[in-house]
C-alpha cells in the first residue's frame, strides 16, 4: 500500500463524503508533485555532485570522515570494519531516472588487506516497493551484494563468530528488506546515506574538520598556560628569600 493510500485510509470516516473525496485527491496529487520535486531535484544536483566527485576523491579519508561525523552508521562498525572503511575513497548515490524513490549506493576502496580486487566497487540497488495488502506498509527491497575476500578476511563471518553476536557493517550489502534475519536498519541506514550523507557530504567534513581544528587550539592553549604556570613558578624559587620581619623584642634590642 502507498504512502497516498494509507493516508486516505486514514481519514476520519465521519467526514462528509464531497469532503472526503476532496482532500483523497489532494493527497493523490500532493504525492505526484512531490515525486515531480524529488525527480527535478536529483537531476540538478547530479552534475554538481559529479564535479565534488572529481575533487573529494582527490581527500585522503574524506568519506570516512564524513561517514563518522554524521553518524549514519553509529555503533554498527567493528575495530575491524573501521579499517576497512579507512580504504574508502568514494560513496556516491546514483539516482534513478524513471522512479525517483528508487537509488543505488556505490562504495569505492583502494587496494587492501581484506578485499579482492574485483571488490573494490561494490553498488547496492534499492527499490521502492508499494504494498498491495491492506495495512501493510510499503518498504524497500534490494538484492544482496556478494562481497569477495581475501582469504581469512571476511569481515561478515568474523563477526558472526564474535562473542558479542553483532553483524560487520558490511553485512549490510545482504540486506533484502523481505524478511526475518536480514540486517537490522538496512533500509534505515540506505535512506540515511543517499537523503542526508550523500547530499550534504561536504557539510559533515568541513564541521568534522572544524572540530579537530578546535581541539587542536585548545590543546595549544592547555600547554601554554602550563609553560606558564611553569615558568612563574621558577621564578618564585629562584628569587632570594625575603627578609624576615623583626618582632618587637629584636627592636628593642
Amino acid at each position: 500500500m502507498s504512502e497516498s493510500e494509507e493516508m486516505k485510509n486514514a481519514l476520519p470516516e465521519g467526514l462528509p463524503k464531497e469532503v472526503f473525496e476532496s482532500l483523497a485527491k489532494v493527497i493523490e496529487e500532493q504525492d505526484a508533485a512531490e515525486a515531480e520535486i524529488m525527480k527535478f531535484s536529483h537531476e540538478k544536483l547530479a552534475p554538481v555532485l559529479d564535479k565534488r566527485r572529481e575533487h573529494t576523491k582527490k581527500i585522503d579519508g574524506f568519506w570516512n570522515t564524513v561517514l563518522e561525523a554524521s553518524g549514519a552508521l553509529f555503533d554498527m562498525v567493528s575495530v575491524e570494519d573501521a579499517e576497512l572503511l579507512d580504504n574508502l575513497i568514494d560513496v556516491y548515490v546514483q539516482w534513478d531516472k524513471e522512479n525517483a524513490r528508487n537509488f543505488t549506493i556505490e562504495f569505492e576502496f583502494k587496494e587492501n588487506a581484506f578485499l579482492e580486487n574485483d571488490s573494490l566497487k561494490l553498488s547496492k540497488k534499492f527499490e521502492y516497493k508499494e504494498s498491495k495488502e491492506e495495512g501493510k506498509p510499503s518498504k524497500y527491497v534490494s538484492e544482496p551484494v556478494e562481497i569477495n575476500w581475501k582469504k581469512d578476511m571476511d569481515l561478515t563471518k568474523k563477526a558472526k563468530e564474535n562473542a558479542t553476536g553483532e553483524d560487520s557493517f558490511f553485512s549490510w550489502f545482504s540486506f533484502t528488506g523481505e524478511g526475518p534475519g536480514d540486517f537490522r536498519e538496512g533500509e534505515s541506514i540506505a535512506l540515511t546515506i543517499a537523503d542526508d550523507v550523500f547530499p550534504h557530504a561536504l557539510k559533515f567534513y568541513v564541521e568534522a574538520s572544524q572540530a579537530i581544528s578546535d581541539d587542536e587550539l585548545e590543546g595549544e592553549f592547555d600547554l601554554d598556560d602550563e609553560e606558564e604556570d611553569g615558568e612563574k613558578e621558577a621564578e618564585h624559587e629562584d628569587a632570594p628569600p625575603k627578609k624576615k620581619a623583626k618582632t618587637d623584642e629584636e627592636k628593642k634590642e
